[in-house]
């Protein structure tokens, strides 16, 4: 087995300023979401509201996955770190995994309740 290598500081640095720009980026992206929901007439109010959980729960997900955890999942083995979080809060992988995993499980209810209110008008 070979050793790897760490990746090269200054890849390291254009990686993270990519995610700081997709990151950004996505939030523009929701506000624009959010705005075009609120000035749709035919949407129903509880329909609109479900559809505004869905888009903040994944721009909470994408935030929480670019800036806080910054998981690096080790495969075939169930290992997780992380390696380089933009903001550090003090949190251990197997802590920041159970978090991220609840932020996924977040978004079915939502898909199914917004799937069933569509489906029942």
């Amino acid at each position: 087995m070979s050793c790897i290598l760490p990746p090269n500081p200054a890849l390291q640095n254009s990686f993270r300023i990519v995610k700081i720009c997709l990151t950004i980026t996505s939030l523009f992206l929701t506000i624009l979401c959010v705005s075009i929901i609120r000035k749709t007439p035919s949407l129903t109010s509880d329909y609109a509201r479900l559809l505004f959980m869905l888009i903040i729960a994944a721009a909470l997900f994408e935030i929480y996955s670019n800036i806080i955890f910054d998981p690096q999942f080790i495969l075939p083995a169930l290992c997780v770190y992380r390696l380089n979080p933009i903001l550090n809060i003090p949190l251990s992988p197997g802590w920041g995994l159970i978090v991220w995993i609840t932020l996924i499980v977040l978004h079915c209810p939502l898909y199914a309740a917004c799937f069933i209110h569509i489906h029942q008008v």
